[in-house]
């Protein structure tokens, strides 16, 4: 869907790769589609894009400021939490993470967060790291709309990315029954996983899965592909 392809055409690519017809995989992604759409964070390209992503001009994420501030929850602004900063933070990038996927697109989101400079990779288990993870998650269910696991992972590698810590969004399938789920990894091992999945989820539905985006493979805004 990204690369410009027409749910036909990947429901025949899926159907050449792995097990199963192609009027199932073209039935369980015209449903996917469907949703994504209801929840606008899927726009068609042909009613509302005129012009390709890759013609409109980058984004330049590190120039958003955060002194504007989306108004808190009803009877949350004196709860200690939403005085830390983090939660401020998580608040302000998952307000501004849907207004972008909405009129900037996931491709020119993913490609901008891949042109913040990273000087250093992260483990799971790094309590920074979860600590943040576990801040978005709980800002995420204030959300006046639906913000799961491509929400919620686009804010954590923004809010990574601020920090210097070269993370990736990566978004796998499965192709019958048709679902997909967004991830972050850092130099290729997965950091966040959870989000939209549930504490008792596990890991190994991601094995499951085939990788359909992968912001490692996104072209940077300086021209270059990472590899």
């Amino acid at each position: 869907l990204i690369a410009g392809k027409t749910p036909r055409e990947i429901a025949q690519e899926m159907s050449r790769r792995y097990a199963g017809a192609a009027t199932h995989v073209r039935a369980d992604l015209s449903h996917f589609i469907a949703v994504m759409e209801n929840r606008d964070l899927l726009i068609r390209h042909d009613r509302a894009r005129p012009l390709s992503d890759h013609a409109l001009p980058p984004l330049a994420l590190d120039t958003l400021a955060l002194d504007r501030f989306p108004a808190l929850p009803n009877g949350v602004t004196t709860t200690s939490q939403w005085q830390h900063p983090a939660w401020l933070e998580a608040w302000a990038r998952l307000h501004s993470v849907n207004n972008l996927l909405k009129h900037a697109g996931l491709y020119r989101l993913a490609q901008a967060l891949v042109a913040l400079p990273a000087q250093k990779t992260i483990t799971a288990t790094e309590a920074d790291v979860h600590a943040l993870a576990i801040v978005v998650t709980d800002v995420a269910e204030w959300a006046p709309f639906h913000a799961a696991c491509l929400h919620q992972s686009l804010v954590l590698a923004w809010m990574l990315r601020q920090r210097h810590v070269d993370v990736d969004v990566v978004m796998g399938v499965y192709t019958h029954p048709f679902s997909a789920h967004v991830w972050l990894e850092s130099a290729g091992h997965i950091i966040q996983w959870r989000a939209g999945m549930g504490y008792y989820a596990d890991v190994r539905r991601l094995e499951a899965m085939s990788i359909i985006f992968h912001t490692r493979a996104l072209p940077s805004l300086t021209g270059r592909t990472h590899v």
